[in-house]
């Protein structure tokens, strides 16, 4: 859901292989759902189940158009909550409750952002973590 910068000299090695970056995404991965979840816990109101914030999980990490590597942490699976419009009852995926949060709904709910608050507080130790996971062999 958000991205790290990286400096451009740390993946720029001929060293490194998938499987060893692969096996640095999947160790920061933790990370960075705690970081999203804390924050969303701290944005919503006692009286919220934390349904949407348990949800979020880690990926497998993947290849994009550029030949990059990322491992993306993204919430999964639907709300018990349904939203009803007339007589029809609409499930809610996890994601929706997610970006209404963050962007509210006009009228009925105030925004409260917690994405790049999220990524912000944990921007720093994910990119030590990496640096250290990827030259610990050299």
């Amino acid at each position: 859901m958000f991205n790290v910068e990286f400096p451009d000299n740390l993946f720029d090695a001929e060293f490194l292989s998938d499987e060893k970056l692969d096996a640095a995404l999947e160790k920061v991965a933790p990370d960075l759902v705690r970081a999203m979840q804390s924050q969303i816990n701290a944005v919503t109101t006692e009286k919220s189940t934390g349904e949407a914030a348990n949800s979020i999980k880690a990926n497998k990490p993947k290849t994009d158009k550029q030949g990059r590597r990322y491992i993306s942490v993204t919430p999964h699976g639907y709300s018990t909550h349904t939203f009803n419009r007339g007589s029809r009852k609409y499930k809610i995926t996890n994601a929706i409750k997610l970006i209404w949060l963050q962007h509210g709904i006009p009228g009925r709910q105030e925004a409260k952002p917690w994405l790049l608050k999220a990524q912000h507080k944990c921007e720093d130790a994910i990119t030590k973590a990496l640096e250290n996971e990827i030259t610990k062999d050299l």
